[in-house]
């Protein structure tokens, strides 16, 4: 059994897509595996269902991943 879900072998594991299910938590401070994202200028964000309600998501991308957007 893989160690983490980002390490799966492609042919050990042939129905996974290659893309994954899952996807961290863009929060720095949560990390948890989620499926939710938003969609911020072209680009989506994983944030989990407790994030979703507890912080504002556009704030925090604007803040947290300013360097995505110096050329818009």
């Amino acid at each position: 059994m893989p160690k983490s879900v980002n390490l799966i072998n492609k042919y050990e594991h042939p129905t996974l897509p290659l893309r994954g299910w899952f996807k961290i938590c863009s929060n720095n401070n949560c990390r948890a595996v989620t499926h939710y994202f938003v969609k911020y200028k072209n680009y989506k964000f994983y944030f989990c269902k407790y994030c979703l309600k507890k912080i504002d998501c556009n704030s925090y991308i604007e803040n947290e991943f300013n360097y995505l957007f110096e050329n818009y």
